[in-house]
């Protein structure tokens, strides 16, 4: 199997004692979720992104170790905003990493809003 930037993620996070992500999937993260898999890091998968926000978030309290939630783009950050905030004004260690539409689809279709342009 081709090994790409998502593989490299996936050991990251065995390097550094994360063995389970929270996980609400959806296209744009699948890349990451099946690199997960490949590694043999546990998926637990939920409903919507803030159960599974909150699930890492309870976990991180309870093991004291930075917890790993994986959503979708778009929706799905918006979603997760809730646990991040609250992780955030209670100092509990937790990372969130979204999708993104790819980047032959963005340079595809110029009109696809999922992109930053900063005018120069």
């Amino acid at each position: 199997m081709q090994k790409n930037i998502a593989n490299w993620v996936a050991n990251i996070f065995l390097l550094n004692g994360i063995d389970k992500v929270f996980v609400y999937p959806g296209g744009t993260i699948a890349p990451l979720v099946n690199a997960c898999v490949e590694a043999n890091i546990s998926i637990e998968c939920f409903k919507n992104e803030q159960g599974a926000g909150y699930a890492a978030l309870a976990y991180a309290r309870l093991t004291g170790k930075p917890q790993v939630v994986l959503v979708t783009s778009g929706p799905g950050v918006t979603n997760v905003v809730t646990p991040l905030a609250d992780a955030y004004y209670d100092s509990t260690p937790l990372i969130v990493i979204a999708g993104q539409v790819s980047t032959a689809d963005l340079n595809a279709r110029k009109n696809v809003r999922q992109r930053v342009i900063f005018p120069i």
